[in-house]
């Protein structure tokens, strides 16, 4: 799988799993750093989403991802420890999402925060 496109603005994933996860680990250029809107629909074999690979996203959609279980900022480093850009959060349909990233949601700019059908959490962010 190769780099993504270094003008990447908005990133859909449509079912894609472990898939997205082998993107942004192949990912050497980080071209995941510029994408400002991300999308996730039924990517069933998720875990975590690595917001921390996308320090500039805009907005943030989530929907039907059932096996994902957290949002995962690496404690370390300065662009992946904050979401400045980030303004608004949709998660629908997540039955397993049990936690937001340790400390917090580093999201100072935020005006919109959807969450829907999420059994298992447990907490809402900071």
């Amino acid at each position: 799988m190769g780099d993504l496109p270094t003008t990447l603005k908005t990133l859909k994933c449509d079912g894609c799993g472990s898939n997205f996860k082998l993107l942004l680990e192949n990912d050497s250029s980080h071209g995941g750093s510029l994408v400002e809107r991300l999308t996730l629909w039924s990517c069933d074999s998720l875990k975590v989403v690595p917001l921390g690979s996308f320090p500039m996203l805009k907005s943030i959609y989530i929907a039907d991802c059932k096996s994902i279980e957290m949002l995962y900022i690496p404690p370390h480093g300065i662009q992946s420890s904050s979401l400045t850009s980030l303004q608004s959060l949709f998660i629908v349909g997540c039955n397993d999402l049990m936690s937001f990233p340790e400390g917090g949601l580093p999201a100072p700019n935020l005006i919109e925060f959807h969450l829907w059908d999420c059994e298992k959490l447990k907490l809402l962010p900071e």
